[in-house]
């Protein structure tokens, strides 16, 4: 084998060594820019606005890996922790963890839940089809909401406040959402399969 045929060869490994570094890089990087955009979309209500992260969230978790939505999530999170001003609030309800401690708190720590759930269930097999991929959005729906009702009843103290505040503006909304990933899902799934 001559010089030049070593280190073209070299220089593949390190190529795909370096693609194998980066992709999933990429991939936690795009997952938290998405999500700041879709916290950016917004119909403002009081005290918890609408936006499109249950969306995002919900197809982070269909489209990557646990280990990579969660990240994803994590770094979105930290992001704003660390007062950056990525949440759907941020900056004009303030910003970092004063943010985080507020009525949105739940919801936010929710997100983390709901991706290992929805990409659990996919990659067992609830996502091939629309029945499977709802029922898979409406577990990772209920994750979200979950802590988010806890953490509003532990801000409010009563059971009507945190169905008034959190549950009635935001679930026809979020039921949705749920809906419009499960009917995108299944064909995008199929789709980047065969491209695999």
């Amino acid at each position: 084998m001559s010089t030049h045929t070593l280190s073209t060869t070299a220089r593949l490994i390190s190529l795909s060594e370096y693609s194998a570094l980066f992709r999933p890089i990429a991939l936690v990087v795009f997952g938290s820019l998405l999500l700041t955009l879709s916290a950016k979309i917004k119909i403002p209500l009081q005290p918890i606005s609408i936006t499109m992260q249950v969306f995002v969230v919900l197809a982070l978790g269909f489209c990557l890996n646990t280990r990579l939505s969660v990240c994803s999530v994590i770094f979105y999170l930290t992001q704003g922790i660390l007062g950056f001003p990525v949440f759907a609030d941020a900056p004009e309800k303030g910003v970092g963890i004063a943010y985080v401690l507020q009525d949105t708190g739940g919801f936010l720590a929710g997100f983390v839940f709901a991706v290992v759930i929805v990409s659990w269930l996919t990659k067992r097999g609830y996502s091939h089809n629309i029945p499977s991929a709802m029922f898979t959005s409406l577990v990772g729906l209920f994750a979200i909401y979950t802590p988010g009702m806890f953490w509003l009843l532990i801000h409010y103290g009563s059971d009507i406040a945190i169905i008034s505040i959190g549950l009635l503006p935001n679930i026809a909304f979020d039921l949705i959402k749920a809906a419009l990933i499960a009917l995108v899902v299944p064909t995008c799934l199929k789709k980047l399969s065969e491209l695999n």
